[in-house]
């Protein structure tokens, strides 16, 4: 007689409960726990509507984009100027919570180290970020090899809180809670998970669950840039810089949660610096 036990209560004969089945499934895929977080954020933003009125051209100062033109939404669409992005965005960073939580017990069983070097580069990190951007030179190097149109491949929303939902305090309180949430805890965690703890390892290895986390080699350093640069076209140079900089972080601790924060330190600086200039080109 077969003498089946569960998995998560131990009890002879009882059926496993769905969670017990789902942690179990997830130790045979390894790879979900990685990458369903990141699925589900990337798909999830097909989901969030483009802004309309956004600035007609990038700013080229940190005041400038609260100072430009912005074209006039077409009749009856005010309701969808002013919460179509927030309502998008809140429901991406919903379903991108539910797929941490769904997986986060597989996060949770690896060692938590984090370093001073963490903060360090996070801060080092954010000022290469705002300073390269705003000094443009993406557009400059960009130019001089004839790629000039580039960096307009990926215009940000460039939503305006302010602007926006100013009318509604409450509202846009609520908003910048949800958009801070997902810039400075979301993408850091699912962004990293992704990229350090799965994408670097396949690169260099099939059998990628094999190579400790932490180890990286030519080919998982030289993706991580590669991946930066192609997810933000429109800072191409500031993404080669940054990414490069976390991989050199990775590769000194050996620790995927010191990526998360450094990552975490940096959008939050950004946060802070969108929200103080509003300079939403960034945003």
């Amino acid at each position: 007689m077969s003498n089946s036990t569960d998995i998560t209560t131990g009890s002879p004969g009882s059926k496993p409960s769905p969670w017990a089945i789902w942690q179990q499934f997830m130790q045979q895929q390894r790879w979900i726990p990685f990458v369903l977080p990141f699925a589900v954020f990337i798909l999830s933003g097909y989901l969030q509507p483009s802004v309309p009125g956004k600035p007609a051209v990038e700013a080229t100062s940190p005041l400038a984009a609260s100072e430009m033109p912005v074209s006039e939404p077409a009749a009856g669409t005010e309701f969808w100027l002013r919460f179509g992005y927030p309502l998008g965005y809140t429901l991406r960073i919903g379903l991108t919570g539910i797929a941490v939580l769904l997986v986060c017990p597989v996060w949770l069983r690896i060692s938590w180290r984090c370093t001073k070097w963490a903060i360090v580069i996070g801060l080092v990190g954010g000022l290469l970020w705002i300073g390269i951007c705003r000094l443009r030179l993406a557009d400059q190097l960009l130019t001089l090899v004839g790629l000039g149109d580039w960096t307009s491949l990926g215009d940000r929303p460039a939503f305006d809180p302010y602007g926006a939902l100013g009318d509604w305090p409450i509202v846009m309180v609520a908003f910048l809670a949800v958009r801070l949430a997902g810039l400075a805890v979301i993408v850091p965690l699912v962004e990293e998970f992704f990229l350090r703890g799965f994408l670097m390892r396949f690169i260099e290895r099939a059998e990628w669950w094999t190579l400790e986390l932490g180890t990286v080699g030519t080919k998982g350093a030289m993706t991580a840039t590669v991946y930066g640069v192609l997810a933000h076209p429109a800072e191409p140079v500031a993404a080669a810089v940054w990414f490069s900089l976390i991989t050199w972080l990775h590769a000194r601790t050996r620790s995927i949660w010191d990526c998360v924060v450094a990552h975490a330190v940096t959008n939050a600086m950004l946060g802070a610096y969108i929200l103080t200039f509003r300079d939403w080109t960034l945003w």
